[in-house]
């Protein structure tokens, strides 16, 4: 379902603060219960808070990232927002992608790996 995200939900988004890693994460209003069954996994996993240790511990930013789910865009970076842009659609779309690898010796090999 693809549709357009309007500048009032935007607007309305739902924040959540990570004070330590200056991690913003926002959650558009789902609008089917596909994405709202997605955003309580998003939630419910643990992935905002793993970003956010990495972030401590291995790259701190210098100014604030937003992580934003919802919308049509992405996934994606905005390097202008300094923000992630993940569609709720992304995360419950099965999705693979194909990995090209040569050996020391020449060989090469394709392997399929799910995301």
């Amino acid at each position: 379902m693809i549709r357009t995200a309007s500048i009032a939900l935007t607007m309305s988004l739902l924040a959540i603060t990570s004070a330590n890693a200056k991690i913003n994460v926002n959650y558009e209003e789902p609008e089917s219960s596909a994405e709202q069954s997605a955003r309580q996994a998003i939630e419910q996993s643990g992935a905002n808070e793993l970003v956010a240790d990495l972030s401590n511990h291995y790259f701190p930013f210098n100014s604030e990232l937003t992580i934003s789910y919802g919308g049509d865009d992405g996934p994606l970076y905005d390097p202008s927002t300094h923000t992630v842009h993940m569609p709720y659609e992304f995360t419950t779309t099965p999705s693979s992608i194909s990995l090209k690898t040569t050996t020391r010796n020449g060989l090469e090999s394709q392997q399929k790996m799910a995301l």
